[in-house]
């Protein structure tokens, strides 16, 4: 049987056995962050960054922003913590101004 160009056809993932459907995407951003001095973080830090991605998602699209804030499921993105050399002080997180930071958002569609 043919298939034609147009119709999608459903993928089957080689490794979980999950499928996909053929407009699925799978995106990953990598945000490398450098402090221009010396700071500190809250242990809690997290919280903003998830807090500062879901503003960045309603500029863009207010509804969507709101589904992935209220949606009681599991979310259809992550977000990592900085990766890098956070030193501990305290009940806060350093990081050294010298020093490169990478954190890493990924959603699927």
């Amino acid at each position: 049987m043919a298939t034609s160009p147009n119709r999608t056809r459903d993928r089957q993932s080689p490794f979980s056995g999950l499928i996909w459907p053929a407009e699925a995407e799978l995106v990953g951003l990598v945000f490398e962050l450098t402090p221009r001095a010396a700071s500190y973080l809250y242990a809690q830090y997290a919280m903003g960054l998830h807090a500062w991605f879901l503003g960045q998602v309603h500029q863009t699209d207010p509804d969507l922003s709101q589904l992935l804030h209220d949606e009681q499921s599991e979310k259809a993105f992550t977000i990592s913590g900085l990766e890098g050399d956070l030193r501990i002080g305290g009940k806060e997180f350093q990081l050294l101004g010298d020093r490169i930071y990478r954190w890493y958002v990924t959603g699927l569609s």
